[in-house]
Parts: C-alpha cells; structure tokens; sequence
C-alpha cells in the first residue's frame, strides 16, 4: 500500500539506496558523509510502498539575500523513485506534503535544478535565471599578471578562511546568492569533491579564489570570485601554469567579467547559454512583504490557483510592503497564476508581453505595466547552486 510521510535518521541507509539509484554516479560509500551532512541540516519527505522507501525528496533550508531583503529558501535536491516504482504519481505525492511542511517551516521561496523544466512546473515551479557554460582551448582565455598580484594554491583547509571572507565581502550576495554557512562551506566545498583551491592577494590580502578540479585531463573550474578584472585575469593566468590544455567552467552571467572579456568569442573557446535554476514562491503573502519593491506602489494581486499550495489562492492589496488579503478591492488588479508571479518578480516576464498571462481589472494593462516597470527588480539573479 502507498503511503507518503517524513524520513528520520532509521529511514537513512534507504534513503541513500533511493538517491544512489537515481544518481548512480554516486556510490554508497562515496557519497555517505555529504549525505549524513545535508540529512542534519534538511528535512525529507518520502513515498513507501508497504515498508519499502520507493521514492524521496530533500529539502534544506537555507537564506538568500534577495537585493538586500533576506529570503528563507527551501533547496530542492536529490529527487529520485526506484525504477520499478516510477510513473505512479509517487513524486506528485511527496510534492504536496513537502510543500506544506516548507510553508510550516516559514519557507517562503524554493529553488532546484530540473531534469525536466516541464514536469515541475505543473509543482509552480518557473526558470528564473540562465547559466553561461565555457569550454575550450585554456590558451585562448585572456590572462594577465598583475604586478601586485600573488596567486597562491592551497589545501581546503588553508583555503576555507580566505574563501569565508572573500564570499562575504562580495558586492554581488545581494543578487539572490545564498548567505553561506560554515555547515554548507564543507558540504560544498570540501565533501563535494577533491578540489584545488588558489587564492589570489594584493598586498597580503584576499581579493580572490578560484576552485577547481581535474578530469579526463580537463580542468573543471567550479567556482571563481574576485574583486575586479585584474584579479579575474591573475586567477585565469593560473590555468596557463597547469600541464592541461583544455579547460570548462559554469556560472550564470553576470557572475564575474569573464562574459564581457569573452564577448568578441575567440577561437577555441565555445560559449553556450543553457538554461538555469527553478523557483517556486512557497508562500505569496511572506514574500510580497518582504519583496523589495523599487518604488513606491499600490496594487492588487489575485492568485487564481496553486494546485500544490492553496493557501496562496486569493486577492492581495499591496501598499509598498504591507499587504493584506481581501475580498474585493478598488485597487487596479493583476490577475495571474503562481508560476506568473514567479517570474514577474524575478523579472523574469517581458511585461510588454504578458498581456496573455496576465488579466487586469479596475484599469488598463498599459497603467499596471508602468507601475511595474518602476517597481519590480529587473536585475538578473546571480545564482550558482546549492549543491
């Protein structure tokens, strides 16, 4: 018999069967410490057949600083159903529950990364943001020894204090990146997989830090930050040092200069843009007060229906950030769905388009258009991922 409810600690060696089934480049014993962590820090929700774990979800909270406005997200991961379970609705189950225990943990936005961009968004879940990948030739990067610049490799350990700062003191956090604590620091980082760590100084301090890995004789770079081109330049320089030739790296743009420096696309070097992240807005009202409206405004919102979140479905009068529910309103109104919202606040839908996606009422598209375009956050999220 079906059944659906939250895993606990006696439910953890099937828990990782599940997950090394749907992920199968893991291994039982490879992936047992950075599971044991994420499971510490996450709640899980799964589907039995009788006794038998058919089908789980992680969820792990965590904060993203939105623009300023500091944002619990719940992290989808490890999504995965035994193979002879697959195709009974099992997902679609443990979805709703999850759900309901994010909003009753005062989630108020999830993220994940699809397989399939389709089935999750029957769940509300919309793309948000685009990742840039970089392959190729490492010969063809530009690269620049800066005079006061030193590029220095390290153990994770050595590197774990400089990576701290160098994150923390990053003017792009605000654009939706996650508030990094010391628990996610070595799930990340260190129980990941075996990186390298180079650290980049100008007068003996940190101004940056490159991460990355080899495989298949191609240097994999995970993650790059810097403060400013020079130090982009002095990191990528380290990459000409190594006895490989080629090289990949993924990020969303925005993320360092590297876009704007590859923006002439020189040979030897391949840039594709590939579709990112997904968000879905677990509670409606906690985030439109929270939301970080860029001017003053004074709207209503109608919900027309969330299938896997109900309690979203309604009218909002929104004055800045003090919103309320009603039953009827006077207030120029914005009627859409869930997922329309999504990608409206992420400033992910062309407001010139949406006149199909979105119905106005109590005055013209035209008016609520101009209000939002001064309103809402344009700005692209500058998200890796929180795997």
């Amino acid at each position: 018999m079906k059944n659906v409810r939250e895993l606990d600690r006696s439910d953890y060696e099937e828990q990782k069967k599940v997950i090394c089934v749907g992920f199968p480049w893991n291994t039982k014993e490879s992936i047992d410490a950075r599971l044991r962590s994420l499971c510490e820090h996450s709640y899980s929700f799964g589907s039995f057949e009788d006794e038998k774990l058919a089908s789980q979800i992680i969820a792990t909270p965590y904060t993203i600083d939105f623009h300023n406005a500091l944002i619990p997200m719940a992290g989808i991961g490890f999504v995965a159903t035994l193979p002879e379970f697959q195709r009974q609705g099992r997902i679609d189950d443990v979805m709703e529950l999850l759900l309901e225990k994010m909003n009753e943990e005062n989630m108020v936005l999830s993220y994940l990364a699809p397989f399939s961009y389709r089935f999750y968004q029957k769940f509300g879940y919309e793309k948000i943001f685009d990742m840039i990948e970089y392959s190729g030739k490492i010969e063809a990067l530009p690269s620049k020894k800066g005079e006061d610049l030193v590029c220095m490799e390290m153990t994770w350990e050595e590197a774990r204090p400089y990576l701290r700062k160098i994150a923390r003191e990053d003017p792009l956090i605000e654009y939706g990146q996650i508030v990094r604590e010391p628990w996610w620091e070595e799930y990340k980082f260190h129980l990941r997989k075996d990186y390298t760590f180079v650290i980049c100084f100008k007068d003996k301090m940190p101004v940056g830090y490159m991460a990355y890995l080899v495989k298949d004789g191609i240097v994999d770079v995970f993650e790059i930050k810097n403060k400013g081109e020079e130090v982009l330049l002095a990191l990528l320089d380290v990459l000409k040092d190594l006895e490989y030739k080629e090289f990949k790296f993924l990020e969303t743009e925005g993320q360092s200069e590297l876009y704007r420096l590859l923006d002439d696309r020189p040979e030897n070097l391949l840039v594709r843009v590939l579709p990112g992240m997904m968000a879905r807005i677990i509670n409606v009202e906690k985030f439109l007060k929270m939301y970080p409206f860029q001017s003053s405004i004074e709207f209503a919102l109608e919900i027309t229906s969330d299938r896997f979140a109900p309690w979203n479905t309604g009218l909002y009068e929104i004055h800045g950030n003090k919103v309320k529910r009603v039953h009827e309103t006077n207030l120029i109104t914005a009627k859409m769905s869930e997922g329309e919202l999504a990608k409206l606040l992420f400033g992910r839908l062309l407001l010139i388009e949406g006149r199909n996606k979105i119905e106005v009422k109590n005055g013209t598209y035209a008016r609520m258009v101009g209000m939002l375009e001064k309103a809402i956050v344009m700005d692209p999220v500058l998200f890796a991922d929180y795997f």
